[in-house]
């Protein structure tokens, strides 16, 4: 595994292996310890065989304090909670998929507490984030648009087997960055403004963006 650090950014390469990531939109009166609750019983998802790690988190906005002004809310289109599962391999992706411990926490603790159907993506992974960081930030990127992410620093296509159900809704790339602080995110995204601004296929749903601490 080979380690980048670039302005704030930290990777690990790990090829072939499968990020499984699920973006939940939490009823807005869902208690916090019912979140808290749902928090702790994902991460115990490593105990399925082939689950390499898990995280999860809420989704940060303009509002939560003031070094988050510049995130804009209307590019996560009402999902405020992010799963994130790594896996070893596409294979492990299906056990974990049909496993009953899987399905006891997805009913249990995720679906009481949606408000509409969340948005599931599955990618080959030329990245593996490192161990938590109680500072660090989050950030995915979603295109319609297939492989292309001008100026937003690559993206890893998405794909769907014939056994799963399609709930990409549409979305083709995708491409997650872990910054060492919510500063770190900020500077990234102002040196991304001119890019995004270029792009005169980015408005509606066609681009999807949030981010998030870890859990």
């Amino acid at each position: 595994r080979e380690l980048i650090r670039n302005r704030g950014l930290k990777i690990f390469n790990m090829r072939n292996s499968i990020e499984h990531v699920v973006l939940l939109k939490i009823r807005d009166d869902a208690l916090r310890t019912q979140i808290e609750e749902m928090m702790i019983a994902v991460k115990s998802l490593t105990k399925i065989s082939g689950v390499l790690q898990v995280s999860t988190g809420g989704g940060l906005s303009s509002g939560d304090n003031e070094s988050c002004t510049f995130l804009d809310s209307s590019s996560c289109h009402g999902f405020n909670h992010v799963l994130c599962v790594h896996l070893e391999s596409k294979e492990a992706l299906r056990v974990y998929q049909d496993h009953e411990y899987h399905i006891k926490i997805r009913d249990d603790f995720i679906k009481p507490l949606l408000s509409g159907p969340p948005i599931a993506v599955d990618w080959v992974s030329s990245s593996q984030i490192g161990t938590r960081d109680s500072n660090a930030v989050q950030h995915l990127t979603l295109v319609k648009r297939g492989n292309n992410f001008e100026g937003i620093d690559g993206g890893d296509a998405i794909f769907v087997e014939e056994w799963m159900s399609d709930r990409t809704r549409g979305y083709k790339s995708a491409r997650r960055i872990k910054f060492d602080s919510i500063e770190a995110l900020g500077r990234w995204y102002k040196s991304m403004e001119q890019a995004r601004d270029s792009d005169d296929t980015s408005g509606g749903d066609s681009m999807f963006q949030i981010a998030w601490c870890e859990y």
